[in-house]
């Protein structure tokens, strides 16, 4: 872990203080779930949507050849 010194208004430590006693979590474990929350979350949303759209666009172009992965080569070449 990496050490780091930060500068908050009064309502943001206030606020802070709160959700710790809350949680039961130091200032430091909720900050770091806040940034997790922030910073990892949406890549994992973003990353979550680009792969439903990649299923969704298995099987849109059909064709009627039923040996193509066996006479790929052929069809290629005829192509």
């Amino acid at each position: 872990m990496h050490r780091t010194q930060i500068q908050l208004t009064e309502n943001q430590m206030k606020l802070l203080r709160k959700v710790s006693r809350q949680q039961k979590q130091s200032i430091a474990e909720v900050i770091r779930n806040l940034l997790e929350q922030y910073l990892v979350k949406p890549i994992d949303a973003e990353r979550k949507k680009r792969m439903e759209r990649i299923k969704a666009l298995a099987g849109v172009a059909h064709s009627k050849v039923t040996d193509l992965a066996r006479q790929h080569d052929k069809y290629l070449a005829d192509a």
